[in-house]
């Protein structure tokens, strides 16, 4: 004997019923008109659950900037049986807000994460659209060092972001990239260009493992020009240099990055390399992201200017279960031009 389901709905005002169809005659119980339908209580099959919305937003810890690109979800178990059925999920715009769909009403936990800086809250979705207020946008810091270097201060952006972080010299930056333990109490390590610790690295196979391990097990880094020694050595397969003999200039540089251009609204940036020798990228592997290129005047090995098309600015690959990313430029020579200063935000949140 087949039971059908008949579905009755009245969406505008949210009224759902299912009610089970019999043969027509009457039961022993005579719950039956003589219609068809049984309308007996233990016949009524239970309603299918409502499905809302929740809109919210996401920002930097102290709130004074969107995030973009921040990925948000909810991991719904239908019937409490431990098993997750299905995500929702949704990548913040470009003014940082986020849609997440076919919620039970109730409360959940949505996950947000943008590279290192995540976050968890518990929420109540109300029937319809809930909609978070904007003071729970913050995402939570992560635990930042600092590495000091002669020719770049990374920590300015840090600051202009309201970033707290920990700040290595050279001689505690050395004991540090000797201390893997310590290493992995951060979640990121900015190695600023003029760094003498990055430099004496090179020539110290245990620091450099501790670097790859570093990566490896899930922390980033990120290094401006000359700091390339640690993440060259760890990583040799993923750039290579044509070397230390970039020309002074103003580069009119294309993002590629989509996320930036988002940020920036435009796929062009001004770059400003204001002294020589800046690091000139040859090739990179095929697994590493090209966030930023231009066309690039240096020296070649005949002592003449050369000009090459279309080279890497800035970088960034994941190896293992972390994220590098490197930048031929500097924060400090940017002045205060808008565009740089946004890329650089867009890297760090990356990490």
């Amino acid at each position: 004997m087949f039971t059908f389901i008949s579905l009755f709905a009245c969406t505008e005002y949210g009224f759902h019923n299912k009610i089970g169809i019999n043969n027509g005659a009457n039961d022993s119980n005579g719950t039956s008109d003589g219609s068809g339908f049984d309308f007996s209580t233990d016949s009524l099959i239970e309603d299918e659950p409502e499905y809302n919305s929740l809109v919210g937003r996401v920002c930097s810890p102290t709130g004074g900037d969107w995030i973009v690109d921040a990925y948000v979800y909810v991991e719904i178990d239908t019937n409490n049986d431990g098993v997750i059925d299905y995500i929702s999920d949704d990548y913040t715009n470009g003014e940082g807000f986020y849609t997440l769909n076919d919620l039970p009403q109730g409360e959940h936990i949505v996950y947000i994460s943008k590279g290192s800086f995540t976050k968890e809250m518990v929420v109540d979705v109300l029937p319809g659209t809930t909609e978070l207020p904007f003071d729970v946008c913050e995402l939570d810091q992560p635990s930042i060092a600092v590495v000091d270097g002669e020719y770049d201060h990374i920590e300015q952006i840090l600051q202009e972001l309201g970033i707290e972080y920990t700040l290595y010299d050279n001689n505690t930056a050395s004991s540090m990239f000797g201390n893997l333990e310590l290493m992995e109490t951060y979640d990121i390590i900015f190695i600023n260009c003029g760094s003498y610790a990055d430099v004496e690295n090179a020539s110290n196979p245990q620091k450099i493992d501790n670097v790859k391990e570093f990566v490896n097990n899930g922390g980033s880094i990120y290094a401006s020009d000359h700091a390339a020694y640690s993440i060259g050595y760890a990583f040799p397969n993923a750039v290579d240099f044509i070397g230390v003999n970039g020309l002074a200039s103003t580069v009119e540089a294309k993002i590629i990055d989509p996320t930036m251009q988002t940020i920036l609204e435009s796929s062009d940036a001004t770059i400003d390399y204001d002294l020589n020798q800046w690091m000139v990228f040859n090739t990179v592997a095929s697994n590493v992201e090209v966030l930023v290129s231009g066309d690039v005047q240096f020296i070649n090995s005949t002592n003449s200017v050369e000009l090459r098309n279309d080279l890497p600015l800035a970088v960034r690959y994941e190896r293992g279960e972390g994220t590098v990313v490197y930048t031929t430029f500097h924060n400090e020579r940017q002045g205060s031009t808008f565009a740089v200063d946004k890329l650089l935000q867009e890297m760090i949140f990356s990490l």
